[in-house]
């Protein structure tokens, strides 16, 4: 229905389609609408990413011994070095704007960026074969010891990570 108004106006953006059919103040507020669900989306990515590096980072410290209070009971793991600030809520996000996206938000051409949708449709196969191969080590099964991505480096560090499943 919205590529029909589209042909039928010849105005091919929402701000376009509003003043066709209600006037240019209509125009302004579906300027004003798309601006705040564009700048939410941005930070709710940045939020969204932030979480998963600061889990990253926290798995890491363990991998690398950089935790202290991991014997007491019910406390807190207290990151130590570097990782203390990585694990950070608040420095976590604002690493990522600021290492991250800030650099790949002031880019001209985006020509070398073609390769990141590759990498995500690789991330993506990756993790769903290593939620294949690893979810049955909840209930195990001796479909799991057999399969030939069991016997990887990368699928079979749950059995023996920081964060074991028994």
């Amino acid at each position: 229905m919205l590529g029909r108004c589209c042909e039928v106006t010849g105005a091919y953006t929402f701000k376009g389609l509003a003043e066709k059919a209600f006037g240019r103040n209509a125009g302004i507020t579906i300027q004003c609408v798309v601006l705040s669900y564009t700048t939410g989306t941005c930070i709710a990515y940045v939020i969204f990413a932030g979480e998963f590096c600061r889990d990253f980072f926290a798995y890491c410290a363990y991998k690398s011994g950089n935790v202290d209070n991991t014997t007491i009971a019910d406390a807190a793991p207290v990151f130590t070095g570097a990782y203390h600030y990585l694990t950070d809520p608040i420095y976590s996000k604002v690493g990522l704007a600021l290492f991250v996206l800030l650099p790949i938000c002031l880019v001209r051409d985006l020509h070398m960026l073609r390769h990141t949708s590759t990498l995500a449709v690789i991330c993506i196969m990756y993790t769903t074969g290593k939620e294949e191969c690893c979810m049955p080590l909840l209930v195990p099964t001796p479909w799991c010891d057999s399969h030939p991505l069991s016997q990887l480096p990368a699928f079979s560090q749950v059995r023996s990570g920081p964060f074991p499943l028994n």
